[in-house]
C-alpha cells in the first residue's frame, strides 16, 4: 500500500494467515513489546536466536550497545519524553536499519507526536520487513489503520483493520476501530456486523454504545439509536467521564478518532462524544 494515494482502485485481497504464521506473529509482538528483550523475549517466544530471522532475532553480546538504546527509548516512552525516545530510536535505527521492533517504536513514537504521516512511513517498512519473512501483525495493523484515519484516509483503514480482525480474530479493539472507519465510509451494516463482533470477543469499551447508536440513526432506526446513545451517556456519567468532570477526559478507543460521520468531529474525545451523542437526542424524531 502505497500511503502518499488516499484511495485505492482496486480492493486488496486479505490472506488469510496460517497457523504458523500466526504464531510467528505472536513472538513478533513480543519481541517487540514485552518489557525486557534479548533472552526474555526468546523465552516467551520459545524460539532460539539461529530460529529467528536476522531482523527479527534477539541481539547477540555484540548488539547489546543496541538493545541499551532501544531500552532507553523504551524508558523515555513511558515517561512520555517522546522527542528524547525519537533520538534513542533514530540512533538504534541507524545501526540496525532492519530490525522490526525499532520501526514499530519510531512509528509509535510519532503517532504519539501527531507526526502521523511519518509514522505511517516506519509502520509500512515494519509491515513490510515482516512480510518478507512470512510474518504479519494485528497490533502493526491496527496502529496503522488509525494512524491512516488520522491523516484522512477512508478506504485504506478498513483494509488494515479487517487484516487485524483476521489475524487474531478474539482481540476486541480492532472490530471497534473497524467499526468506526465504517461509519466513516458510510458503510452501517457493516459497521453494525463489526460492532457485534467486538462484542462476542469480548470488548466492554462504552464507545461500542456511542457507534452502534450512530449506525441505528443513520439507518433511521430512531429508537434503537435512542436506547444505546441513552446507555453511553448513562455509562460515561458512571465512570465519571462527563466534560465538566474536572479531569482531563480520557479518549475512546483510539478507532473513534477520525470516524466523521455527520455528527461526528475529528479527534473527538468522550467529552466530545457525550455532547454529540446529547445533540443526537435531541434531533432523533419521536417513535
Amino acid at each position: 500500500m502505497d500511503p502518499s494515494t488516499k484511495t485505492g482502485s482496486k480492493k486488496p485481497s486479505i490472506p488469510i494467515p496460517s497457523k504458523r504464521q500466526r504464531a510467528i506473529s505472536a513472538a513478533l509482538l513480543l519481541a517487540m513489546l514485552l518489557p525486557a528483550l534479548g533472552q526474555s523475549a526468546q523465552a516467551q517466544s520459545g524460539l532460539s536466536p539461529s530460529a529467528l530471522p536476522q531482523s527479527a532475532a534477539p541481539a547477540s553480546a555484540a548488539g547489546s550497545i543496541d538493545i541499551t538504546m532501544l531500552k532507553a527509548g523504551r524508558a523515555l516512552f513511558e515517561q512520555k519524553r517522546y522527542d528524547e525516545a525519537l533520538i534513542a530510536f533514530g540512533k538504534f535505527r541507524d545501526q540496525r536499519p532492519n530490525n522490526l521492533a525499532i520501526h514499530f517504536w519510531l512509528a509509535t513514537t510519532l503517532a504519539a507526536l501527531k507526526r502521523d504521516q511519518e509514522a505511517i512511513r516506519e509502520y509500512t517498512s515494519c509491515l513490510n520487513l515482516a512480510a518478507s519473512i512470512g510474518m504479519d501483525s494485528s497490533e502493526m495493523r491496527s496502529n496503522m489503520g488509525n494512524a491512516l484515519l488520522r491523516v484522512g484516509y477512508i478506504k485504506e483503514p478498513l483494509f488494515d483493520f479487517k487484516r487485524a480482525t483476521i489475524i487474531d480474530a478474539r482481540c476486541p479493539p480492532p472490530y471497534l476501530a473497524l467499526a468506526a472507519a465504517l461509519i466513516d465510509a458510510g458503510n452501517f451494516d457493516e459497521a453494525l456486523s463489526a460492532l457485534d463482533a467486538y462484542q462476542k470477543s469480548g470488548g466492554l469499551d462504552i464507545a461500542a454504545l456511542f457507534l452502534h447508536g450512530l449506525a441505528l440513526a443513520a439507518k433511521d432506526q430512531y429508537a434503537p439509536a435512542r436506547r444505546d446513545l441513552t446507555a453511553f451517556l448513562r455509562a460515561a456519567n458512571e465512570q465519571n467521564l462527563q466534560k465538566n468532570s474536572g479531569a482531563t477526559p480520557p479518549r475512546l478507543d483510539q478507532g473513534l478518532t477520525s470516524a466523521s460521520f455527520k455528527y461526528v468531529t475529528a479527534g473527538s474525545t468522550t467529552s466530545q462524544a457525550i455532547e454529540l451523542a446529547t445533540r443526537i437526542l435531541n434531533q432523533l424524531p419521536p417513535d
